[in-house]
């Protein structure tokens, strides 16, 4: 609905997320997702105008299946802008291998939605139970995460971490005009119905 993607909410919905996000990149740009409600997100959010340019592990929604991916689509289509988008959960599973980007310079951007937990399996698990259980992030009581782009500069790339809706355009234009692979993070709501996907019937 058009509701979640024209919010402006903090932290931002991730439908706002993605359609600003396609509004900074090309047409032909490739972008790959792996699993989780980024995942549903972008097929539903994102639009594609050419083919072969929304990769995605499908049904299977491997967890980790982002980041080499979107390497190996950059080996395969150098010329093309390429955009791992990856939920928090999905992005730690193989985040090491940005090194790869780091020390080859391929100019992959990295973009993490973080809602601190396995939001597409809270999501089910509410549905189904009405209550969750080891989906959210949590330490000492409060949510829990990495600060990813702290992180990305530590593996020696540009890393930008963004809250605002209007402030992530400009965040994608700062890492794609490098020469090399840069990270931004966003962070998206954690709350559902916020948190979650439009449904369809």
């Amino acid at each position: 609905c058009a509701e979640r993607g024209n919010s402006d909410a903090v932290p931002m919905t991730q439908a706002r997320a993605t359609r600003e996000l396609r509004a900074a990149l090309d047409r032909g740009a490739i972008v790959v997702t792996g699993a989780g409600i980024v995942q549903a997100v972008i097929r539903q959010e994102f639009p594609v105008y050419e083919p072969r340019t929304h990769l995605t592990s499908g049904g299977f929604s491997s967890m980790g299946f982002t980041v080499p991916a979107a390497i190996g689509a950059k080996l395969a289509q150098p010329e093309r802008q390429v955009v791992a988008v990856a939920g928090d959960g999905d992005f730690l599973q193989t985040m090491q291998e940005i090194a790869v980007a780091a020390m080859e310079d391929l100019p992959v951007l990295f973009v993490v939605y973080n809602n601190s937990g396995f939001g597409s399996i809270k999501g089910g698990q509410l549905a189904s139970f009405g209550r969750t259980a080891a989906v959210d992030f949590m330490r000492r009581g409060e949510p829990y995460s990495p600060h990813f782009a702290n992180i990305a500069r530590e593996f020696g790339i540009p890393g930008e971490r963004v809250e605002r809706p209007d402030d992530l355009g400009p965040a994608v234009h700062r890492a794609l005009a490098g020469d090399g692979p840069a990270l931004v993070e966003v962070l998206v709501a954690r709350d559902f119905p916020a948190a979650g996907t439009n449904k369809v019937g």
